[in-house]
């Protein structure tokens, strides 16, 4: 203690500088949209044969750090393919979360433990990165990111079983991604 008031007592007649710390800018999306492809594999908890390929579609529009987008997402899962439509509602800044919901059902028998239709609580998290921006972000913005997606199925009885997704997806967004 004694020590601080020294020092301080030390410094205090000399010269005072303010420095002024300007925030920082960042552009951030104005009703932009994306239009973009996915990749990877889906994966269950229960599922026999529970990892298959994934592909899908997805389309969002963005504003600010906020954001909606939907998907269409075709999979591998026991011994068919699903077929599954999701909504999310999503937060930028740096990484890009969602949650929404999924609905979707078996274009063939899966299987035994495999449900003929799925209804899932849905949570994302995904890494954005810009690839191109093409003619330096006045068409929009090529842009890769790794996606995990975690599905929480709910069935009949109140029983809830995992279903999650992990990829690559390539999209384009009308965004600049400038400064």
């Amino acid at each position: 203690m004694v020590f601080a008031v020294a020092l301080g007592l030390a410094v205090a007649p000399l010269p005072a500088r303010a420095v002024v710390d300007y925030p920082a800018s960042i552009a951030l999306p104005d009703w932009d949209i994306s239009v973009g492809l996915l990749g990877g594999v889906a994966f269950g908890e229960s599922t026999r044969g529970n990892v298959g390929w994934l592909s899908g579609v997805e389309v969002g529009v963005h504003d600010g750090v906020i954001g909606l987008q939907t998907g269409l997402h075709l999979y591998r899962e026991g011994e068919a393919e699903r077929l599954a439509w999701s909504v999310e509602a999503t937060a930028w800044y740096v990484l890009l979360f969602g949650i929404g919901f999924r609905a979707g059902g078996m274009l063939d028998d899966g299987g035994r433990d495999v449900p003929q239709t799925e209804t899932a609580l849905t949570v994302s998290a995904a890494l954005p990165f810009a690839l191109w921006r093409i003619d330096d972000g006045a068409a929009g913005t090529l842009v890769v990111a790794p996606v995990g997606r975690v599905g929480f199925r709910i069935f009949d009885g109140g029983q809830v079983r995992g279903h999650h997704e992990v990829g690559l997806m390539l999209r384009w967004t009308s965004f600049g991604w400038g400064h």
